[in-house]
């Protein structure tokens, strides 16, 4: 379907501003961002939140405006939600990471197995690096309580 292949092309392009380190542009143009994923619709909101969880903690300026700009105008309440976790994430190994990163895993997982044939390898792409996030938090925590809920977060499926 052409609307469909016109989407798939506008979300990659989508995502791609959401790594790139210019600002994005502010005033009357602010809001167009959060229109266009508006307009994508749910097809984006596993990738936009698959972007903000796997984010490196404390989010970068750039990432951090973004972030900013998708906790205040995105329709999704999940964008909305993943939005305020990393912002309010000050880094390093926590168990509220821990959970946020297993909460990713398991939802991708559901994403994947409900989203169109093309997109899945997106979706269990990003599953896999959350994964590999658990694993690095895994090496670097020296709490039992976080070092606990990575191997429970790791051991489901």
């Amino acid at each position: 379907e052409p609307l469909t292949c016109l989407r798939a092309g506008i979300l990659q392009q989508a995502l791609c501003l959401l790594d790139c380190e210019e600002p994005l542009r502010q005033g009357r143009h602010a809001g167009k961002f959060a229109d266009v994923l508006s307009w994508l619709g749910a097809t984006a909101v596993p990738h936009v939140v698959s972007w903000l969880g796997l984010q490196h903690r404390p989010l970068a300026k750039p990432a951090e405006s973004r972030a900013d700009m998708l906790r205040r105008q995105s329709e999704s309440p999940r964008v909305r939600l993943a939005a305020k976790a990393a912002l309010g994430d000050k880094g390093g190994p926590s168990v509220t990471r821990v959970e946020e990163l297993a909460q990713l895993r398991s939802s991708l997982a559901r994403d994947a197995a409900t989203a169109a044939l093309e997109e899945r390898p997106a979706l269990e792409g990003f599953r896999h690096e959350a994964s590999a996030k658990l694993r690095e938090l895994q090496k670097q925590a020296e709490s039992k309580h976080v070092r606990y809920a990575i191997a429970r977060a790791l051991r489901q499926k």
